[in-house]
Protein backbone atom coordinates (compact mmCIF):
# COMPACT_ATOMS: atom_id res chain seq x y z
CA UNK A 1 0.00 0.00 0.00
CA UNK A 2 1.25 3.71 -0.82
CA UNK A 3 1.66 5.07 2.57
CA UNK A 4 2.53 8.69 1.64
CA UNK A 5 0.80 11.22 3.37
CA UNK A 6 -1.05 14.31 1.61
CA UNK A 7 1.71 16.16 2.90
CA UNK A 8 4.52 14.52 0.90
CA UNK A 9 2.67 13.67 -2.33
CA UNK A 10 0.69 10.27 -2.22
CA UNK A 11 -1.40 11.39 -5.50
CA UNK A 12 -1.42 9.46 -8.81
CA UNK A 13 -3.55 9.04 -11.79
CA UNK A 14 -4.38 5.60 -12.33
CA UNK A 15 -7.31 3.70 -14.30
CA UNK A 16 -8.37 1.02 -11.88
CA UNK A 17 -9.07 1.31 -8.55
CA UNK A 18 -6.67 2.41 -5.74
CA UNK A 19 -3.75 0.47 -7.61
CA UNK A 20 -6.27 -2.75 -7.87
CA UNK A 21 -5.33 -5.01 -11.08
CA UNK A 22 -8.18 -4.82 -13.62
CA UNK A 23 -11.36 -6.83 -13.28
CA UNK A 24 -11.97 -10.84 -14.93
CA UNK A 25 -14.33 -9.04 -17.73
CA UNK A 26 -11.54 -6.69 -18.85
CA UNK A 27 -13.61 -3.68 -18.53
CA UNK A 28 -12.80 -0.17 -19.24
CA UNK A 29 -12.62 1.94 -16.69
CA UNK A 30 -13.20 5.98 -16.58
CA UNK A 31 -9.64 7.21 -14.94
CA UNK A 32 -9.53 8.09 -11.39
CA UNK A 33 -6.93 10.02 -9.33
CA UNK A 34 -6.10 8.08 -6.52
CA UNK A 35 -5.21 9.47 -3.38
CA UNK A 36 -3.32 8.22 -0.03
CA UNK A 37 -4.83 10.48 2.52
CA UNK A 38 -6.32 9.24 6.28
CA UNK A 39 -9.98 8.54 7.00
CA UNK A 40 -12.50 7.43 9.18
CA UNK A 41 -13.73 4.07 7.25
CA UNK A 42 -15.44 1.39 8.17
CA UNK A 43 -15.55 -2.47 5.77
CA UNK A 44 -18.16 -4.91 6.81
CA UNK A 45 -18.23 -8.31 5.19
CA UNK A 46 -21.74 -9.17 2.76
CA UNK A 47 -22.94 -12.67 2.94
CA UNK A 48 -24.05 -13.27 -0.86
CA UNK A 49 -27.59 -13.10 0.20
CA UNK A 50 -27.72 -9.91 0.77
CA UNK A 51 -25.70 -8.30 -1.80
CA UNK A 52 -28.72 -7.44 -4.02
CA UNK A 53 -30.30 -6.13 -0.89
CA UNK A 54 -27.95 -4.03 0.28
CA UNK A 55 -26.92 -2.32 -3.41
CA UNK A 56 -31.03 -1.69 -3.73
CA UNK A 57 -30.58 0.08 -0.62
CA UNK A 58 -27.70 2.15 -1.66
CA UNK A 59 -28.76 3.14 -4.72
CA UNK A 60 -32.69 3.93 -3.39
CA UNK A 61 -33.29 7.49 -2.47
CA UNK A 62 -31.98 8.67 0.77
CA UNK A 63 -35.26 9.76 3.21
CA UNK A 64 -34.77 12.51 5.10
CA UNK A 65 -31.74 13.85 4.47
CA UNK A 66 -31.55 17.39 4.17
CA UNK A 67 -29.43 20.04 2.16
CA UNK A 68 -27.67 22.47 4.72
CA UNK A 69 -26.19 25.22 3.96
CA UNK A 70 -25.38 26.92 7.33
CA UNK A 71 -22.29 25.28 9.16
CA UNK A 72 -23.35 25.69 12.66
CA UNK A 73 -26.67 24.15 11.86
CA UNK A 74 -25.34 21.55 10.16
CA UNK A 75 -22.89 20.69 13.05
CA UNK A 76 -25.59 20.76 15.42
CA UNK A 77 -28.41 18.76 13.77
CA UNK A 78 -24.71 16.03 13.25
CA UNK A 79 -24.41 15.88 17.03
CA UNK A 80 -28.01 15.27 17.49
CA UNK A 81 -28.00 12.58 14.88
CA UNK A 82 -25.11 11.51 16.96
CA UNK A 83 -26.78 11.41 20.05
CA UNK A 84 -30.00 9.89 19.20
CA UNK A 85 -27.68 6.68 17.46
CA UNK A 86 -26.27 6.56 20.49
CA UNK A 87 -29.48 6.28 22.80
CA UNK A 88 -31.20 3.99 20.91
CA UNK A 89 -28.04 1.66 20.76
CA UNK A 90 -27.73 1.67 24.18
CA UNK A 91 -31.59 0.48 23.74
CA UNK A 92 -30.88 -2.38 22.19
CA UNK A 93 -31.88 -1.89 18.97
CA UNK A 94 -30.26 -2.48 15.74
CA UNK A 95 -27.80 0.70 14.72
CA UNK A 96 -24.84 0.89 13.54
CA UNK A 97 -22.20 3.47 15.25
CA UNK A 98 -21.57 6.56 13.99
CA UNK A 99 -18.15 6.65 12.20
CA UNK A 100 -15.47 9.06 14.39
CA UNK A 101 -12.13 9.80 14.87
CA UNK A 102 -11.14 6.19 16.43
CA UNK A 103 -12.12 4.81 12.83
CA UNK A 104 -9.28 7.01 11.25
CA UNK A 105 -6.67 4.54 9.16
CA UNK A 106 -4.35 5.20 5.96
CA UNK A 107 -6.62 4.30 2.61
CA UNK A 108 -5.89 4.95 -1.39
CA UNK A 109 -8.95 6.34 -2.57
CA UNK A 110 -10.83 7.11 -5.60
CA UNK A 111 -13.46 7.64 -7.36
CA UNK A 112 -13.44 3.79 -8.42
CA UNK A 113 -12.56 1.81 -5.33
CA UNK A 114 -10.08 1.64 -2.45
CA UNK A 115 -6.85 -0.05 -1.10
CA UNK A 116 -6.45 -0.05 2.54
CA UNK A 117 -4.88 -2.92 5.25
CA UNK A 118 -7.23 -4.34 8.13
CA UNK A 119 -6.25 -7.39 10.46
CA UNK A 120 -9.95 -8.73 8.86
CA UNK A 121 -10.33 -11.92 7.26
CA UNK A 122 -11.26 -11.20 3.67
CA UNK A 123 -10.84 -13.54 0.16
CA UNK A 124 -11.11 -12.53 -3.15
CA UNK A 125 -14.70 -12.30 -5.25
CA UNK A 126 -16.07 -11.54 -1.52
CA UNK A 127 -18.59 -8.38 -1.48
CA UNK A 128 -18.21 -5.78 1.70
CA UNK A 129 -20.17 -2.80 2.91
CA UNK A 130 -18.01 0.47 2.56
CA UNK A 131 -18.39 3.42 4.95
CA UNK A 132 -16.60 6.38 4.64
CA UNK A 133 -16.63 9.73 6.19
CA UNK A 134 -15.27 12.73 4.04
CA UNK A 135 -13.99 15.82 5.89
CA UNK A 136 -16.00 18.89 5.31
CA UNK A 137 -18.74 21.42 7.11
CA UNK A 138 -20.64 19.08 7.63
CA UNK A 139 -19.00 15.71 7.23
CA UNK A 140 -20.20 13.76 3.85
CA UNK A 141 -20.93 9.93 5.05
CA UNK A 142 -20.15 7.40 2.11
CA UNK A 143 -21.91 4.12 1.88
CA UNK A 144 -20.84 1.89 -0.60
CA UNK A 145 -21.09 -1.81 -1.85
CA UNK A 146 -17.29 -3.52 -3.37
CA UNK A 147 -15.74 -6.69 -4.42
CA UNK A 148 -12.62 -7.40 -3.08
CA UNK A 149 -10.32 -7.77 -6.31
CA UNK A 150 -7.13 -8.36 -4.51
CA UNK A 151 -5.69 -9.64 -1.44
CA UNK A 152 -2.11 -9.48 -0.34
CA UNK A 153 -1.07 -11.71 2.93
CA UNK A 154 1.17 -9.95 6.02
CA UNK A 155 4.39 -11.02 6.28
CA UNK A 156 3.53 -12.71 9.19
CA UNK A 157 0.51 -13.81 11.46
CA UNK A 158 0.62 -10.85 13.06
CA UNK A 159 0.72 -8.18 10.31
CA UNK A 160 -2.35 -6.95 8.55
CA UNK A 161 -3.44 -8.07 5.00
CA UNK A 162 -3.64 -5.22 2.51
CA UNK A 163 -6.47 -5.54 0.78
CA UNK A 164 -7.77 -3.24 -2.74
CA UNK A 165 -11.52 -3.78 -3.59
CA UNK A 166 -13.57 -1.59 -6.56
CA UNK A 167 -17.40 -0.40 -5.83
CA UNK A 168 -19.68 -2.13 -7.63
CA UNK A 169 -22.70 -0.22 -5.93
CA UNK A 170 -22.22 3.74 -5.10
CA UNK A 171 -24.83 6.34 -5.82
CA UNK A 172 -23.08 9.40 -7.91
CA UNK A 173 -23.12 11.89 -5.58
CA UNK A 174 -21.52 9.25 -3.15
CA UNK A 175 -18.70 8.69 -5.88
CA UNK A 176 -18.45 12.59 -6.92
CA UNK A 177 -17.77 13.64 -3.40
CA UNK A 178 -15.01 10.80 -3.45
CA UNK A 179 -13.64 12.55 -6.87
CA UNK A 180 -13.48 16.10 -5.45
CA UNK A 181 -12.57 15.24 -2.00
CA UNK A 182 -9.70 13.12 -3.85
CA UNK A 183 -8.93 16.45 -6.20
CA UNK A 184 -8.67 18.89 -2.86
CA UNK A 185 -6.38 16.07 -0.78
CA UNK A 186 -4.17 16.94 -4.39
CA UNK A 187 -4.18 20.34 -4.16
CA UNK A 188 -2.69 20.49 -0.65
CA UNK A 189 -0.18 18.42 -1.61
CA UNK A 190 0.76 20.60 -4.42
CA UNK A 191 0.26 23.37 -2.53
CA UNK A 192 2.64 21.71 0.36
CA UNK A 193 4.86 21.01 -1.75
CA UNK A 194 5.08 24.32 -3.75
CA UNK A 195 5.70 26.11 0.02
CA UNK A 196 8.39 24.06 0.65
CA UNK A 197 10.31 24.57 -3.10
CA UNK A 198 9.86 28.48 -1.93
CA UNK A 199 11.09 28.56 1.56
CA UNK A 200 14.14 26.30 0.42
CA UNK A 201 14.88 28.56 -2.27
CA UNK A 202 15.15 31.86 0.62
CA UNK A 203 18.33 29.70 1.41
Amino acid sequence: MEARSPATGGETRSSDPAGAPPDAEGRCRRAYFRVATRLSLRVTWIPAEKVESVELEIQGPRDGQLEIEDPAVARQLQQIEAKIDLLLSKLGHDVARPLGRGDLQEVSISGSGLRMQTRETFRTNDYVQVEVLLPGTPPHPVRAVARIVQVAEGRSGRSPSEVAMVFTSISEEDREAVIRHAYEVQRLSLRSRSDQTGAQAHF
